[in-house]
């Protein structure tokens, strides 16, 4: 039930906070991995909500 919520919250959200929950997830990659990792998780972390943007913005343009 929290994904759905999460789900839905994240169609609802604005550029601007889109923003803000990418530089979250990378400070917090950045953050929490070991020093080796760090990079590569927060690129991964970006990407990955990086293309959970490109659908939501695909999904408000087919509508």
């Amino acid at each position: 039930m929290a994904l759905v919520q999460a789900g839905t919250a994240a169609v609802k959200a604005t550029a601007e906070e889109w923003q803000a929950a990418l530089t979250a997830v990378k400070q917090v990659a950045l953050d929490a991995a070991q020093p080796g990792q760090r990079r590569a998780n927060a690129v991964m972390a970006y990407a990955k909500l990086q293309s959970l943007r490109s659908q939501h913005a695909d999904a408000i343009q087919t509508c």
